[in-house]
């Protein structure tokens, strides 16, 4: 999924600030611009217990390629998710390969 790592605390922030604001509006996160490349077309997926509703986010740029993975995310009702535990589903195969920004 990754193809590499890029170290910037600043747009690393701005993508947890782009992300929990809009998570009650999942429908609209095409429609977001992108910290790293200002362009809209940011991508999730939830990787998670559809039981408990806990996972991991990844979240990316449909252009740029630059995105981030949040590990330990509650998963809001109607977002897309797929259960963790579920081998018949290929990971890689809906989440495009993307520099994966980190804050440190």
């Amino acid at each position: 999924m990754f193809k590499k790592k890029y170290t910037n605390k600043e747009i690393f922030d701005k993508w947890l600030k782009l992300l929990p604001g809009n998570l009650n509006e999942l429908n609209k996160f095409d429609f977001l611009i992108c910290p790293y490349c200002g362009k809209k077309g940011v991508g999730y997926l939830y990787i998670g217990s559809k039981i408990d509703r806990i996972g991991y986010l990844q979240s990316w740029c449909n252009f740029c390629y630059h995105g981030i993975y949040m590990s330990r995310a509650r998963i809001p009702e109607g977002a897309k998710m797929i259960e963790m535990k579920d081998k018949t589903i290929d990971i890689n195969s809906l989440i495009p390969e993307y520099i994966e920004i980190t804050p440190y």
